[in-house]
C-alpha cells in the first residue's frame, strides 16, 4: 500500500480486546535495530540525549511518526510494532501498536496514521495484561523492543526507547556501542531536517545519511583508481612473459612440461587453423577438454584468435551441456576424442584438439595479425538463475586485464610462482588460473583429469611442482586440509598465497590451514560471474572469536561497492541492503537476454552524477552491509530469504550462527515443505570429528563402554536359570532381521566351529576376555591347565562361576575387568588370548588398539590372540540395507529404505572393522608376525556367517606356509564355474591353487540391492526392488556358498582356506587349496595363503574403521544444535530438523548444491498399527523422550520401541533420561517388557503411585519448565 495505515481488526463484533488480539495475533518479529554485538542474557543500560530539535518532544504524534520512519529506513521493515506510552487523567499506559509503512507514504500520511491509531487508544482503552494473557506471551518484549514513553513511565528489558519530552534515548549497551548509537541517531536527526523541510516527500526518498558518511561510504571506500594497460588482452599479457622468459615453465603436468615458447608457437598455429575455419572477433566457439596441455593450448589459441571460449565442462550432464549449446548456438566446438560420445548432437563442428593436431602442425607459428579491441569477448560462462535455466554472461578482455593484474600486483605474484589449477572449466576462477598465471610469468601445475578431486593427488602435485598459490572455492581447500590433518607430513611448505572465493568460507578453515603451513596468507574474495571474476578483496590475518563469517572485503582496483535500498540509495554502515558492484569489469549483460540484462544491469547514478560516462553496475541479489572499517559483510542472498509462519528469514544469518557451533564443520540451512506443506527449515550438517560431545558430557568412549555393560547386565538376567544344557545358553542372540532368537542348530554349528578355530592353536593358558555366559569357555577350558575368564557383567560372571563349579573346572578363574585391564597379568604369560564376538562393543579403534598392545604382551612369543566374530566394515551398507529391504513390504517406497539405511549407517555404534586393518596391523607391530582372516562356516546364511569374520594374530615367529607357489586364477576369466573347479582339482590335482574373487553366494544379493539403491534409475519401491533382483540372480547367477569350497577339499583331499578378496565392497572371495595340507573338514589347519592383501602402510588404525563414539554423538548433535541456536535466535529461525550428511553435495564449481540435499528423513517409519498421539503428561514426555532418542519427528503411543529402530544402547538412554526425571528407578527390563509408550506410562503411573507420588503432576511439571526460559527458571527457583 501506498498510505501508511495502522491494521484494524476484522472481528465482527464490537469488543476492543478482540480487536487488539486480533491485530497482534498475526504480528511480526519484533523489530530490531542493527546491533554491534550478538544478543545475550545480559543487559547494560545506557542513556544519552538525542540531537534533535527541542520541539519534537513535546508532540507524541510527531515524535512516534518520526520515530517510524526511522526505524523503517533503518531495520528496513515496514511492518512494525512499537510500545507507546498512552496519557489519560486516570493513568498511564504502554500500549503495543502495530503500523504499516509499505509502499511509499509521505511523512504527512504516515503522522494521520499515527493520530487515528492514539484517537482509538484513548476512545477504547485495553488492559495490556488481558492482551498478552489474550495472545498467550508472558510479557512486552515478546511484542516489541523499541518504545515511545513519557517520563512517567518505565520499561525495562527494552533494546531502544526514546523519551518524550526531555529527548533522553535508552538503549541497551550490551547491545549497541556508543558510536553505533550515535550514528543511527545522526541518522535521525537528518532525517528530522528531511521532513521540516518537506512532509510531503515519500518517506523512502527523505534524506537519512549524514552529507559526511554518504561521501565516505560512496566515494572514499571506493577511491580505488589503480593504473593500467587499458589497451591490453588477455592473450596479449601472456605475449609478453613469452617474449621475456621464453623458456620458462608455462605449463607442468605428471612430469610433463610445456615452456612459454613452446605453447605460444603451439597456440598460434591452432590460432591459424581457427581463423582458417571463419574465428574471429565476438566469435563465441565451445570448449569442451579435460585437464591437459590440449586446454590450454586451447583457450590461448582461441584468444588469439579473435574468438570467444564458451567453457562446456565434461563433468556436467549432458542435458546441460545440450541446453548451453543450443542456447549460445555455437558452430564450432574445440574438444578431445574420447569426450565426442559424451556431447550432445548439436550442429556445432568439432575440432579435435588431440587428434586432429596434424591439420594445424604445419601451420605458421609466428603470432597472427587480428585486429582486436580490449572491449571483444573473451569468454562467456553460463550460470543458474533462480528459475534454474542457465543464462550466458558476456564478459570482455579488459575488465579481466584489470582484475588478473591487481591480484598478481597486489601479492607480488610472478616468476618462480607456480599455481594449481584445480577450478573448474565452467567457473570463472579457471580464466585466472590460465590467463592470470601465464600473465604473471608463473607456470600452472595441472593434476591429471581423473585427480580432480582427490586431495592426496593434489597434495603430491603441490609437493612436487613447488606450488605457491592456491586458487579455488572454500570446498576444495577444507578437502585439502582434512587429508593434511590426518598426513601432516605432506604438507606442501611452498604453499604461500591462498585465494579463496565463490562461496562462504568456514570461520575455522584460515586457522586450520595455517597449523599445517605455517605463514601461508590467506584470501577472501567476493564478486560475481557478471563482474570482474572477484570484485571485494579481504586478507583474513587474524580470525575475530565473534565472528559467524569471514569479511567480505573492500573493492579491489579500479572496481567499486554499493549497499542500496530498493529506491537505489546508499544503506549506511550496519543496515543491510542488496549488493551492487561497478568499475572496470561490470560484463556486457546476458547473451540474447534484453529484458533481464535491463533488470540486472543497471546505469551506476553515483559515477554518473560524477561525470563518468557510460558507468554502469550489476545488481547482485546478494544481501551485505558496510562494516565500520569500510568492509563489506555478505549476509546471503535476498533469493535465500524465505518466509516461515509469516516471518521472514534470512537464512545466511541461521547458517552462520549453525557452524558457528563446535560441532558443524560444514552446514547449510534450507526450507522444505513437511507432510502437511507446510514450510520448515532444516540444517544440513557435516559432524567435525573433534567434537567430544556436549561441554556437560563426560568421557564419552567410558560411557559407551558402561552403556554396554548395562546392557548385558539386562541381557544376562533374562536367563539365569538352570538349562537343559546350561553351557549353551544363547540369550540375546536375536536376529537383526526378525527380532527373534538366531535358530539353535546354526548357532550351535557357530560355536563347534569357533571353539574348533581357537583349538587348533596351543591354548594350555588362555585368557577369553568378554566371556559371557560361557558359550566357549565351557568346551575349552577342560583342555587347559589354567582358564581365565573376564567380563564386565557380574550378572554373566556369577552364571559361570555356579555351573564352573558344578562341571568341576577348577583350572577356571573369573575376574571382573574392563578389556583394556592388563593389570596383574604377566607379559609371556599366556598362550593364547580370545577376544570373540566382543570388540564390536569397543568404542574406538583406539580403544581397540589399546587392548591389541595390551594381548600382544601377555602372550608368549608362538602363541596367539583369536579375534572372533568381527563386523565386517566394508559390508556395512550392504548390510543394512539387506536388513531394510527384508522389513519393508512390496509397497514400501525405495525412497524410505534408502532413507532409513543412511541414517542407520550414519547412528551405528558397533564397531565395524575392514579385514585390511589386521594385515596393516601384523605388518606393523613389532610382537606380531602374521594375521589369518577366515570366513565363517555354514551351509545356511544368516548375518553371522554373511557379514562376520574370524582373525587368528600370530605372535612372536610367523606360522609354516606351504613350499609351492600357487597357480592363481581370477574365477571370472579362469574358472567360472563351480563344476569347471571340482574338474580341474580331480583331473590335473594341482599342487598349489588360489582363486580370486569369487562371488559370494552369502552376500551378492544384499550387494546388488545396495548398488541398485544408489543407482539414479533404481526401481520407485521394495517390490519393484525385488523383482529386479530375481531376474538379476535368474540371468547372473546367485554367487556360490563358501562352505562348498571347504566341503569340495574334504572330498578331494585338499586343505583350504578362504579369505575376503581385496575388493571388499562385493563381498566376493579367495579360495586357496593345497593337495595334502592339514586340515579338518577341508579347512586348513595351518596358514596356506602365502600373502595378504597389500595395504597402504600411511593408514590408521581409524581408517579401518567407523566411529561408534561418533555415532552417539550424532544422536546429540540436533538437540545440541538446537539448544545452541535457540540460545541466539526466535524460535522461527531455529531448524526444526538437523540432517547429518558424511558431505555436502557440490556442484563441479566446488559450491554447495542445495537442490541435491536430500529431504530430511525423520518421520515415523510405517508401522502396522497407526499413530495414536499421546494423552496426558505422562505419555507426553515419554513420546517426547523416545522421539528425541530415536531422531523421530514424533512417536505415538502404540508404537513398539524395537519397530521403531530401538535397540540396546537407546534403550540405555531412554533408561538414564526418565531417572533423571522421575523419582523412582525405571530399568532396561522395564522398557523392553513394556514395548510401547503406553504400557511403559501405566507403568510408570503404577511405579508412582507405589511411592506415594503422582507420576502426572511430575510429568506435567517437567512440561511446564520446558515451556521456560533461562530467567523464568532462575526467577522460580529465587522464588
Amino acid at each position: 500500500m501506498s498510505r501508511a495505515s495502522a491494521p484494524r481488526s476484522t472481528s465482527p463484533d464490537g469488543d476492543p480486546l478482540r480487536r487488539a488480539i486480533d491485530e497482534l495475533s498475526t504480528r511480526p518479529p519484533a523489530v530490531e535495530l542493527p546491533a554491534t554485538h550478538a544478543r545475550t542474557a545480559d543487559r547494560i543500560p545506557m542513556r544519552t540525549r538525542a540531537p534533535f530539535p527541542s520541539p519534537l518532544f513535546e508532540d507524541t504524534e510527531r515524535n512516534l511518526a518520526a520515530l517510524l520512519v526511522w526505524l523503517r529506513r533503518t531495520t528496513r521493515q515496514t511492518d512494525l510494532v512499537v510500545g507507546v506510552s498512552i496519557e489519560t487523567t486516570e493513568d498511564t499506559r504502554i500500549v503495543p501498536m502495530r503500523f504499516d509503512l509499505s509502499g511509499s507514504p509521505s511523512f504527512r500520511e504516515v503522522a494521520e496514521a499515527v493520530r487515528d491509531r492514539i484517537a482509538l487508544a484513548h476512545s477504547e482503552p485495553v488492559s495490556t495484561g488481558d492482551i498478552l494473557t489474550g495472545l498467550g506471551l508472558r510479557g512486552l518484549g515478546e511484542l516489541f523492543q523499541i518504545a515511545l514513553l513519557t517520563n512517567g513511565s518505565n520499561l525495562d528489558g527494552m533494546d531502544f526507547v526514546l523519551r518524550t519530552g526531555e529527548g533522553i534515548v535508552e538503549y541497551d549497551g550490551a547491545l549497541f556501542d556508543a558510536a553505533d548509537m550515535e550514528r543511527m541517531l545522526a541518522h535521525f536527526a537528518t532525517l528530522l531536517g528531511g521532513i521540516e523541510e518537506d512532509p510531503e516527500l515519500p518517506i523512502t526518498k527523505l534524506p537519512f545519511l549524514t552529507d559526511a558518511e554518504r561521501t565516505k561510504i560512496l566515494f572514499t571506500w571506493n577511491a580505488k583508481e589503480v593504473d593500467f594497460p587499458r589497451d591490453a588482452t588477455l592473450h596479449s599479457l601472456f605475449e609478453a612473459k613469452v617474449d621475456e622468459t621464453p623458456d620458462a615453465i608455462a605449463v607442468r603436468q605428471d612430469g610433463r612440461t610445456l615452456t612459454y615458447r613452446e605453447l605460444d608457437e603451439q597456440a598460434n598455429q591452432l590460432a591459424h587453423h581457427l581463423i582458417g575455419l571463419g574465428i574471429g572477433p565476438e566469435s563465441m566457439v565451445g570448449v569442451c577438454i579435460e585437464r591437459s596441455f590440449e586446454m590450454v593450448i586451447a583457450l590461448m589459441g582461441l584468444a588469439k584468435a579473435g574468438g570467444a571460449y564458451l567453457p562446456l565442462d565434461p563433468a556436467y550432464p549432458k542435458e546441460r551441456l545440450a541446453l548451453m549449446v543450443e542456447d549460445s548456438g555455437i558452430e564450432t566446438l574445440l574438444t578431445q576424442r574420447h569426450l565426442v560420445d559424451s556431447l550432445p548432437d548439436s550442429k556445432a563442428a568439432p575440432v579435435l584438439v588431440d587428434a586432429e593436431k596434424k591439420l594445424w602442425s604445419g601451420a605458421p607459428v609466428t603470432r597472427p595479425a587480428v585486429a582486436m579491441d580490449p572491449t571483444n569477448l573473451a569468454y562467456v560462462i553460463y550460470t543458474s538463475g533462480s528459475t534454474g535455466a542457465p543464462k550466458g554472461v558476456l564478459l570482455d578482455h579488459r575488465g579481466r586485464v584489470n582484475n588478473f593484474l591487481d591480484f598478481n600486483r597486489r601479492f607480488s605474484i610472478g616468476a618462480g610462482d607456480a599455481l594449481i589449477a584445480l577450478a573448474s572449466l565452467s567457473f570463472d576462477m579457471c580464466a585466472y588460473d590460465v590467463f592470470g598465471t601465464l600473465a604473471a610469468g608463473a607456470t600452472i601445475a595441472l593434476p591429471k583429469p581423473d585427480e580432480m578431486q582427490d586431495p592426496a593427488a593434489w597434495t603430491r602435485v603441490l609437493n612436487e611442482s613447488k606450488v605457491t598459490v592456491w586458487h579455488t572455492a572454500p570446498a576444495f581447500l577444507v578437502m585439502l586440509v582434512e587429508y593434511l590433518e590426518a598426513n601432516p607430513e605432506h604438507a606442501p611448505a611452498s604453499l604461500r598465497l591462498v585465494l579463496l572465493g565463490g562461496d562462504w568460507i568456514p570461520v575455522t578453515l584460515p586457522d586450520r590451514l595455517r597449523k599445517l603451513v605455517p605463514g601461508a596468507t590467506v584470501v577472501s574474495m567476493g564478486g560475481a560471474t557478471e563482474c570482474s571474476m572477484d570484485s571485494t578483496i579481504y586478507v583474513i590475518d587474524e580470525v575475530d572469536p565473534t565472528w559467524t563469517s569471514i569479511p567480505y572485503g573492500e573493492p579491489m582496483a579500479n572496481q567499486r561497492a554499493y549497499v542500496l535500498d530498493d529506491e537505489l540509495e546508499p544503506l549506511p554502515v550496519g543496515v543491510a541492503g542488496e549488493l551492487y558492484l561497478g568499475g572496470i569489469g561490470v560484463g556486457r549483460g546476458y547473451f540474447e537476454r534484453p529484458e533481464l540484462t535491463a533488470e540486472r544491469f543497471l546505469p551506476d547514478p553515483f559515477q554518473r552524477a560524477a561525470g563518468v560516462e557510460g558507468a554502469r553496475m550489476y545488481r547482485t541479489g546478494d544481501l551485505a552491509r558496510w562494516m565500520e572499517d569500510g568492509n563489506l559483510e555478505l549476509l546471503g542472498r535476498l533469493d535465500n530469504q524465505v518466509k516461515i509462519r509469516g516471518y521472514r528469514i534470512e537464512l545466511g544469518e541461521v547458517e552462520a550462527r549453525l557452524t558457528a557451533h563446535p560441532a558443524v564443520k560444514e552446514g547449510v540451512v534450507v526450507a522444505r515443505a513437511d507432510a502437511s506443506g507446510e514450510k520448515r527449515l532444516a540444517a544440513y550438517i557435516v559432524q567435525d570429528p573433534s567434537w567430544e560431545g556436549p561441554e556437560e558430557e563426560g568421557d564419552v568412549q567410558a560411557e559407551r563402554v558402561e552403556d554396554w555393560q548395562a546392557v548385558y547386565d539386562h541381557a544376562y538376567s533374562q536367563n539365569t536359570e538352570d538349562t537343559e544344557d546350561p553351557t549353551f545358553n544363547i540369550v540375546s542372540w536375536d536376529s537383526s532381521y526378525t527380532n527373534s532368537p538366531l535358530p539353535e542348530d546354526e548357532m550351535r554349528l557357530w560355536v563347534d566351529q569357533t571353539v574348533a578355530r581357537i583349538g587348533r592353536n596351543p591354548r594350555d593358558r588362555v585368557l577369553e576376555i568378554g566371556c559371557g555366559m560361557g558359550l566357549l569357555l565351557f568346551r575349552l577350558a577342560p583342555e587347559a591347565s589354567r582358564y581365565v575368564g573376564s567380563d564386565f557383567s557380574k550378572v554373566a560372571l556369577e552364571y559361570v562361576d555356579r555351573h564352573a563349579k558344578r562341571m568341576g573346572l577348577s583350572q577356571v578363574e573369573l575376574e571382573s575387568r574392563w578389556a583394556d585391564d592388563f593389570d596383574g597379568i604377566e607379559d609371556a604369560s599366556l598362550d593364547q588370548i580370545v577376544l570373540n564376538s566382543i570388540i564390536l562393543d569397543f568404542p574406538s579403534m583406539d580403544y581397540l588398539m589399546t587392548v591389541l598392545d595390551g594381548a600382544a604382551k601377555a602372550v608368549r612369543p608362538g602363541g596367539t590372540i583369536f579375534v572372533g566374530d568381527v563386523r565386517h566394515g566394508p559390508l556395512l551398507k550392504t548390510y543394512q540395507t539387506s536388513v531394510q529391504l527384508f522389513q519393508s513390504s512390496d509397497e514400501t517406497p525405495l525412497d524410505d529404505v534408502r532413507a532409513r539405511t543412511q541414517r542407520l549407517l550414519r547412528q551405528e555404534e558397533e564397531l565395524v572393522i575392514d579385514p585390511r586393518f589386521f594385515q596393516w596391523l601384523a605388518n606393523r607391530h613389532p610382537a606380531l608376525s602374521g594375521a589369518r582372516i577366515q570366513l565363517k562356516r555354514g551351509s545356511f546364511t544368516n548375518e553371522l556367517n554373511a557379514y562376520r569374520y574370524d582373525v587368528t594374530l600370530f605372535v612372536g615367529e610367523a606360522p609354516a606356509k606351504p613350499d609351492t607357489t600357487p597357480e592363481v586364477l581370477d574365477w571370472a576369466s579362469g574358472v567360472q564355474t563351480f563344476e569347471a573347479l571340482r574338474m580341474r582339482l580331480t583331473s590335473e590335482r594341482p599342487k598349489h591353487l588360489r582363486i580370486d574373487a569369487i562371488p559370494n553366494g552369502r552376500v551378492l544379493r544384499d550387494a546388488r540391492s545396495a548398488a541398485i539403491l544408489d543407482a539414479v534409475d533404481a526401481p520407485e519401491t521394495a517390490g519393484e526392488l525385488r523383482a529386479l533382483l530375481d531376474d538379476l540372480d535368474a540371468r547372473h547367477g546367485r554367487g556360490l556358498s563358501p562352505e562348498a569350497f571347504w566341503k569340495l577339499a574334504e572330498e578331494l583331499g585338499y586343505a583350504c582356506d578362504i579369505r575376503w578378496s581385496v575388493n571388499g565392497e562385493n563381498g566376493a572371495f579367495d579360495a586357496c587349496f593345497v593337495l595334502g595340507a592339514p586340515a579338518e573338514r577341508g579347512e586348513a589347519l595351518g596358514q596356506i595363503f602365502l600373502d595378504g592383501h597389500p595395504v597402504e602402510p600411511t593408514l590408521a588404525a581409524s581408517d579401518f574403521a567407523n566411529n561408534p563414539t561418533m555415532a552417539k554423538l550424532s544422536r546429540q548433535v540436533g538437540p545440541e544444535l538446537k539448544r545452541h541456536l535457540a540460545a541466539q535466535l526466535p524460535e522461527y529461525m531455529v531448524p526444526s530438523v538437523f540432517v547429518p550428511l558424511d558431505s555436502l553435495p557440490l556442484s563441479p564449481n566446488g559450491k554447495v548444491d542445495r537442490k541435491r540435499l536430500p529431504e530430511p528423513d525423520t518421520s515415523r517409519p510405517d508401522m502396522a498399527s497407526p499413530y495414536v498421539a499421546p494423552v496426558g503428561a505422562v505419555q507426553e514426555v515419554l513420546c517426547m523422550i523416545w522421539a528425541d532418542v530415536l531422531g523421530l519427528d514424533r512417536v505415538g503411543v502404540e508404537d513398539a520401541f524395537l519397530d521403531l529402530g530401538g535397540h540396546s544402547i537407546l534403550a540405555v538412554q531412554i533408561q538414564a533420561r526418565l531417572n533423571e526425571i522421575l523419582p523412582f528407578d525405571i530399568t532396561l527390563p522395564d522398557i523392553f517388557q513394556s514395548r510401547t509408550v503406553a504400557r511403559l506410562a501405566d507403568l510408570i503411573r503404577s511405579r508412582g503411585r507405589e511411592s506415594g507420588l503422582d507420576a502426572e503432576e511430575v510429568c506435567a511439571m517437567l512440561l511446564e519448565i520446558e515451556e521456560l526460559d533461562d530467567d523464568e527458571i532462575e526467577a522460580q527457583i529465587g522464588s
